[in-house]
């Protein structure tokens, strides 16, 4: 790598890093809230309120990916936009966003008789219309601001967006207690972060007349909307199986499964991929320089979330009581798939993001192909069997299936490096051993007492003062240590 590259990358990767760690600290600080909105809702409703508001956000996560048409990502890669096109893309998305909210509030009944059988989820799928109105513009005042570096505001904004939202949106649901009521707090933090975005931005978060020069835009965009809607069906296609077969109170605990235990996976999986995508417009897919940043990041991103996800595994389900209190045991049972599956999804989105910033579609397409085909073998296992187990493996199962095609793939493409991604990942084993025997522990320790619970306390200080001496043996050999040192990260 010459000189200029390398300072090149270094400068990337810090800029990325800078804007990696506002958006990750606001996404956690969100979480935090996230969790106490949870503790506080999970009390004044139940779990069949949450699976109708779960089905109504099923409904319209389809009319958004589909609105949202992959505007935000279009404007994230072009390489020069000016202020012109900007304005034109803002009417665009008010347009398409206008007739998604049509599309959803007219088709609410079919939408909520498809997700759970009857018209339960049809007035919070109504109300959701209004999220689904500004979603497309947000989506581009959002990209807009991370091309211009904006990552300390739009972190700061997201979050203080999400704090208003979360607080009106509690007294809506202390006073109603419905599924309707919990829709309150996503559209008032959309709302609320449109209109503060467009303050920031200024001029350009406003809309223009629409001509033939901005059209060139949706061929990018339409293949991601492609892309987007499998990747719907690969995130609800289990959802739906569940609900279909074991009713809305299943849906209900899987809703509140995702919000206690993936949280902090997609927090730190949406900083990186928001920070990163617009830089990767600046590095050539298939060039060296950006084969070795994949993998490099493949590797950095999956050494912090695997040892992360196995220890939530083990310890979020004795979290759980304390959080949404009584009424809420499945969720304690069912929490360790989707913290081992967040693990997975993480690097699988970054890959992913990657791909499509490329327009990579041939490869995106088959690998979603790929794990269509073994989703809908495990849906119909699920619903033929009515059995919470498939859905519950499949969790796991699609991720890891999809990126592991995606590697291959990229490979044979020279996109990455294969190879070296997946011995950083068995790399880690060194890591997760030692760490799954300190949970297990430590879990057999909670459950315990008298003599067994001293003994027990006493293996659990052993572990410690072991796992604390591998870590501290390890720490400068570990791929994150090193690569962090590449790029300039550490000095």
């Amino acid at each position: 790598m010459s000189n200029w590259s390398a300072r090149t990358v270094t400068s990337t990767a810090r800029k990325v890093a800078a804007g990696s760690a506002w958006m990750f600290g606001a996404q956690i600080a969100a979480m935090v809230l996230q969790i106490g909105y949870a503790a506080v809702t999970a009390r004044l409703v139940g779990p069949q309120a949450f699976g109708l508001y779960a089905a109504a956000l099923a409904a319209s996560g389809f009319i958004s990916v589909v609105a949202n048409a992959g505007l935000g990502q279009s404007v994230m890669r072009t390489r020069d936009l000016p202020e012109g096109d900007v304005r034109k893309i803002n009417s665009l998305a008010l347009g398409i966003g206008a007739i998604g909210a049509l599309v959803l509030y007219a088709g609410a009944t079919l939408w909520s008789r498809v997700w759970i059988g009857d018209s339960g989820a049809v007035t919070a799928t109504e109300w959701l219309a209004l999220s689904a109105l500004v979603t497309p513009l947000l989506g581009v005042l959002m990209a807009v601001a991370r091309r211009r570096n904006l990552f300390r505001v739009l972190a700061l904004t997201q979050l203080g967006c999400n704090f208003i939202g979360m607080l009106i949106g509690v007294l809506f649901v202390i006073q109603y207690r419905t599924a309707s009521a919990l829709v309150a707090n996503l559209v008032i933090t959309q709302y609320l972060m449109v209109f503060l975005l467009a303050a920031v931005i200024g001029k350009a978060s406003l809309p223009a007349s629409i001509n033939a020069s901005v059209f060139h835009h949706l061929g990018f965009s339409g293949k991601v909307t492609v892309s987007n809607i499998l990747s719907y069906f690969q995130a609800n296609s289990l959802k739906w199986s569940v609900s279909s077969s074991l009713g809305a109170s299943t849906l209900g605990m899987w809703n509140r499964a995702e919000v206690v235990s993936t949280v902090p996976f997609q927090a730190l999986q949406n900083s990186l991929v928001q920070a990163i995508y617009p830089e990767f417009r600046h590095h050539p897919a298939g060039s060296t320089q950006a084969r070795e940043l994949w993998s490099d990041l493949l590797v950095f991103l999956g050494w912090i979330t695997f040892p992360v996800s196995v220890a939530a595994a083990f310890l979020v389900p004795f979290v759980v009581p304390v959080v949404l209190g009584d009424g809420w045991e499945q969720v304690s049972d069912i929490i360790p798939f989707f913290c081992i599956a967040a693990g997975l999804q993480s690097v699988n989105t970054l890959l992913a993001s990657a791909l499509e910033s490329a327009a990579k579609f041939r490869i995106i397409y088959s690998t979603q192909l790929i794990s269509v085909g073994a989703q809908i073998a495990i849906v119909v296992l699920v619903v033929s069997e009515k059995a919470e187990t498939w859905a519950l493996a499949g969790l796991i199962a699609i991720p890891a299936l999809r990126h592991g095609a995606q590697l291959i793939w990229g490979h044979r493409r020279k996109l990455v490096d294969a190879r070296a991604v997946a011995m950083g990942y068995a790399s880690t084993l060194v890591v997760l051993l030692p760490l799954w025997w300190y949970d297990v522990i430590i879990g057999e320790l909670m459950q315990s007492d008298g003599s067994e619970q001293a003994l027990l306390g006493v293996a659990l200080v052993i572990e410690t003062i072991a796992l604390g001496a591998l870590l501290r043996f390890l720490y400068q050999k570990t791929p994150v240590f090193i690569i962090a040192s590449r790029y300039g990260l550490r000095r």
